[in-house]
């Protein structure tokens, strides 16, 4: 119960996949883990009505990742 945080990934990738808008129902997957004292969840996909988008492979890697932007190693 309460709010948590959730990290979703960078602006220029989220944005080209999702709008986002306060006072929106959303439905996340994703990793709930400890960061600086405080517990967020890492998004693997974000469901907003019909919209189903992926953020992180079955790994839990970045689609963003190697994209040139970032690359993750």
């Amino acid at each position: 119960s309460g709010i948590t945080g959730v990290h979703v990934g960078p602006d220029w990738f989220v944005k080209k996949k999702i709008t986002l808008a306060t006072g929106d129902q959303v439905t996340i997957t994703g990793s709930k883990v400890r960061i600086n004292g405080e517990d967020v969840i890492i998004a693997k996909t974000i469901r907003k009505g019909d919209l189903n988008v992926q953020l992180r492979n079955d790994n839990g890697v970045p689609l963003w990742a190697g994209s040139g932007k970032g690359k993750y190693r």
